[in-house]
């Protein structure tokens, strides 16, 4: 029997939670409000650094960014979510964009699936 690496688990592990409303989340768990919620975009702190950031359609979650700083200036994308019924409308790059407002720089995780790659390659260009 193969064992699988922690990367070959992560980069396949279905992240949809993401799109789960405030405090929903068990690894994540408490969240608050963030100031900056605008009815597209809603944000979601928690006290330990991390912040989601999800975009609605006509109410309905459909693409996540969470992001994670340790000194309130610097983020770095942790991972980022997107519903297959959503994809390729520029959802993310706009809830990059909405980060790259909050925080002075925003850097990338180096773990990505094919998708999420092309998706860092795309928006660096940006």
């Amino acid at each position: 029997m193969k064992f699988k690496t922690w990367f070959e688990e992560t980069s396949n592990e279905n992240i949809s939670y993401l799109l789960d409303p405030i405090g929903k989340i068990p690894m994540i768990g408490y969240e608050s409000i963030d100031k900056r919620t605008s009815p597209e975009i809603a944000i979601y702190k928690s006290p330990h650094g991390s912040y989601r950031l999800i975009y609605h359609i006509n109410g309905t979650p459909a693409s996540a960014l969470q992001l994670v700083t340790s000194d309130g200036i610097n983020a770095h994308v942790a991972n980022a979510y997107t519903a297959p019924e959503a994809r390729r409308k520029h959802l993310a790059t706009q809830l990059l964009n909405k980060a790259k407002t909050m925080f002075k720089n925003v850097t990338f995780s180096n773990h990505r699936s094919d998708d999420g790659a092309n998706w860092v390659n795309s928006v660096e260009k940006i």
